[in-house]
């Protein structure tokens, strides 16, 4: 095992060990003594590199914008929601940024032009992507700052467990950070899992879940991946009661990838099982981040956070967003080749 991966394992597995999950009436009003703000664009994340060479920073964000553009639901009113997403977004920073619920594609467009340096796109605008995303309706998305973010392939995937995903296919993106002349490639999907916790919901979340591990397990070995996104569920023990047991609740519906550490990580595991919460009115973290093995010895330790935007943006939930933003940190290290251009000195995962 990768030394550095060894070292973000073991920081997970005393998270475990050492937390017990409190009543929502424990959530602290802020996280760690952030104000919401996750620092500035291309920063270093408190790093310099292994051995003093100089690092590649890059951050991920996922964000729920509740039925953004909507006139019929979410906030009521439009303008108001599109301003305060605006200022969270570029008050935050992140290189991209992984979106649920935009709705309306005038309304998105407003947004990347009230936010210069981002590009992006929907669900329905990638091959075949209106066959299953139609106008009006829910869509995933994703924007990106263009000075550094390179978008090489987008996609639909998992189309055929169309139904288990809500009818919400997941949102594949092939792309290559790049900053000072150095570059690395990843993979991010972005996903919308189904809503409500009766027991049908449950099962089409479960089923979902062997589905992408299948998909990474398949087509994505050896390659840095990140999925973030709505899950619609926690990771320590689902939304949803168990039949069975007075007051207990079910497993979470993504065991199979919990079961694998050698293989995957939920970054946001640890703010779950503090007890933090990352919707406004519910008690459950359930907008999640999770990490191929290849990926994980890049990730900053401790960075992935819960965003509060309600710190500065006056009746948050109502006007902008039932959800909370969540953000993650990666650097990668970065040394300079003979002919004094800059590249990635080793594959992830393969010190």
């Amino acid at each position: 095992m990768p030394f550095a991966r060894l070292l973000g394992t073991l920081a997970v597995l005393t998270v475990l060990g050492a937390c017990q999950k409190p009543s929502e009436e424990g959530d602290p009003p802020l996280d760690a003594g952030m104000t919401g703000d996750a620092g500035t664009p291309g920063g270093d994340a408190g790093t310099t590199g292994d051995a003093g060479t100089p690092p590649l920073a890059f951050s991920a964000a996922n964000w729920n914008l509740e039925f953004f553009g909507s006139p019929d639901a979410g906030p009521s009113n439009e303008q108001l929601q599109l301003d305060n997403v605006r200022k969270v977004i570029s008050t935050t920073g992140a290189d991209i940024w992984g979106l649920e619920e935009v709705v309306d594609a005038t309304h998105f467009a407003a947004l990347k032009q009230q936010l210069p340096g981002y590009d992006g796109f929907l669900a329905n605008e990638v091959p075949y992507g209106s066959t299953y995303y139609s106008t009006t309706e829910q869509k995933v998305g994703l924007l990106y700052r263009s000075d550094v973010v390179t978008l090489l392939d987008k996609q639909l995937i998992l189309t055929s467990s169309n139904y288990d995903f809500g009818t919400r296919p997941p949102l594949r993106v092939d792309l290559r950070i790049t900053r000072d002349g150095a570059s690395v490639d990843l993979v991010a999907i972005v996903l919308h899992m189904k809503a409500f916790s009766d027991m049908e919901s449950y099962d089409r979340r479960r089923r979902a879940a062997l589905a992408l591990e299948d998909y990474l397990d398949t087509e994505l070995m050896n390659t840095p991946v990140l999925v973030l996104g709505d899950w619609n569920d926690d990771v320590d023990v689902s939304i949803t009661r168990d039949p069975n047991v007075v007051n207990g609740y079910m497993p979470t519906p993504y065991k199979n990838l919990l079961d694998a550490p050698e293989e995957y990580t939920f970054l946001t595991q640890p703010l779950s099982l503090v007890g933090q919460r990352s919707t406004v009115s519910n008690t459950q973290f359930i907008d999640h981040q999770l990490v191929s093995n290849e990926l994980l010895p890049r990730y900053v330790s401790d960075s992935a956070q819960r965003l509060r935007p309600d710190n500065y943006i006056s009746q948050y939930g109502t006007t902008t967003s039932d959800h909370y933003p969540v953000l993650s940190r990666f650097v990668f290290d970065v040394t300079p080749p003979p002919d004094s251009s800059r590249r990635l000195t080793s594959p992830a995962g393969s010190e």
